[in-house]
């Protein structure tokens, strides 16, 4: 997200126009969609029992923070965020920047644990060293840059203050070093983002499934990709932020993007943990008929062994120690990929297969 620095102008002043109306609309429509999403997964998680795990609960903590930075930027439309700042008091620009300048370390947390959520669902799938070191990397990776970014928004102006206030003695900010924290931010989060999307595909175009049901898992589990489109969006925004001084007219498309972004993540994180409602959708949109949803998802045949597969899903269960109400192949029935198939357990050292055996006899014709 941008930095709230305010400048002056010499040039000819533009029309007093405000963007603040599509700031609100898009950000409260993906925002709306992704607490639905997100309020249907913790439902799913704890009904009939809790079934919690770390990727729900960076989930949540990013849910939240999300929220406050939300609530932020929202605060300081009433400033003028979205409007150009020549046509605002002094008072009002200092607020504005206060009020949004406040809401950028929730929002780079906030889009911080959503990426880490995802890795945690990852984490799930394979459990052989390269791919959880891979994966912890990845999120070390994600979380430095988050610190480097907080570390970088306190002290890149000193005073500290000029931040929101220019009208302090001798404050200075270099819109250089602003940049180039925005770049380096954005490129982590773009690489983590793609890099989280295109993973799914190395386990499932190896499942042993119809091409079409391939090609819908592949798209929930690439809906990640939306979100890379929004940082794709924002790198481009930074050449010319603030070439003009006028940052609370830049702020705005800034905020509005950044928020996409992390809105984007949290409910193309969650739409996988949704298994029943989404099979729903897509038979409804003929993407699936019923011998496509749950009963051929329960005829599917296994990836091989060698793989070691952990075939539970992006929102099976994480397994943290003994539980009274579920066996150890025990998952959640909205994930998409099912741990238990008809004949077939998956378990965390092989496949174990099992055959049911009937035995029935005639009263008649049977002699003592």
């Amino acid at each position: 997200m941008s930095i709230p620095i305010i400048s002056s102008r010499t040039a000819p002043l533009p029309p007093d126009v405000s963007t603040a109306p599509r700031l609100l609309g898009t950000t409260i429509t993906v925002l709306v969609l992704g607490l639905l999403l997100f309020s249907a997964r913790i439902i799913t998680r704890v009904r009939p029992a809790p079934n919690l795990g770390w990727d729900d609960y960076t989930m949540t903590v990013a849910v939240v923070f999300s929220l406050v930075s939300w609530s932020l930027v929202v605060a300081s439309i009433p400033y003028g965020t979205g409007r150009h700042m020549y046509y605002k008091s002094q008072a009002s620009n200092i607020h504005a920047a206060l009020l949004v300048f406040s809401s950028q370390p929730t929002w780079l947390w906030a889009n911080t644990f959503v990426k880490v959520s995802v890795a945690c669902m990852l984490l799930r799938i394979k459990r052989n060293a390269t791919w959880k070191w891979f994966l912890y990397g990845a999120m070390t990776v994600q979380v430095a840059s988050a610190i480097g970014t907080t570390v970088t928004l306190f002290t890149e102006c000193k005073p500290f203050q000029t931040l929101w206030d220019p009208t302090i003695p001798g404050g200075y900010c270099s819109l250089i070093e602003i940049k180039e924290s925005m770049y380096v931010n954005l490129s982590v989060n773009l690489t983590e983002d793609l890099i989280f999307s295109l993973l799914p595909l190395t386990f499932i175009r190896m499942m042993h499934v119809p091409l079409r049901e391939k090609l819908v898992l592949t798209v929930v589990m690439g809906m990640g990709l939306l979100a890379s489109a929004a940082t794709a969006v924002r790198l481009t925004l930074i050449k010319d932020y603030g070439v003009g001084g006028d940052f609370s007219w830049d702020n705005s498309d800034m905020a509005m993007w950044a928020h996409l972004e992390c809105d984007i993540g949290i409910a193309a994180a969650c739409i996988p943990c949704l298994k029943s409602p989404f099979e729903k959708v897509l038979r409804r949109l003929g993407l699936l008929s019923p011998r496509d949803s749950t009963a051929a998802y329960r005829n599917q045949k296994y990836l091989p062994h060698s793989e070691n597969v952990q075939m539970q899903s992006w929102c099976g269960s994480m397994h943290q120690g003994p539980r009274r109400t579920k066996p150890p192949y025990a998952h959640s029935q909205e994930s998409i990929l099912e741990e238990r198939n008809a004949g077939f357990i998956a378990l965390d050292h092989g496949i174990m297969k099992t055959t049911e055996v009937r035995l029935s006899s005639r009263a008649a014709g049977v002699e003592d």
